[in-house]
């Protein structure tokens, strides 16, 4: 399957672009991650891909509408 191929099907499945279902994807583990350890959201945002925990932080809040350490804390 080519790249462009595989980017039409990922759009077709979930109605949005790959990058953007790669970030949902991303962020789905890390939510899971801030829920099941004691990492802390620096090292979470570096082991679910994102090079910069601040970019991490602003993505989280656009998706959730809370920060990653105000999720932490609201759910455990």
């Amino acid at each position: 399957i080519s790249r462009v191929q595989l980017h039409r099907k990922i759009t077709a499945l979930t109605g949005q672009p790959t990058s953007n279902f790669i970030r949902s994807f991303r962020l789905h583990k890390a939510r899971k991650l801030l829920l099941e350890t004691d990492k802390n959201v620096s090292e979470i945002a570096y082991e679910t891909g994102f090079a910069d925990p601040n970019y991490f932080t602003r993505v989280f809040m656009q998706e959730n509408g809370i920060t990653p350490t105000e999720f932490r804390k609201s759910y455990v």
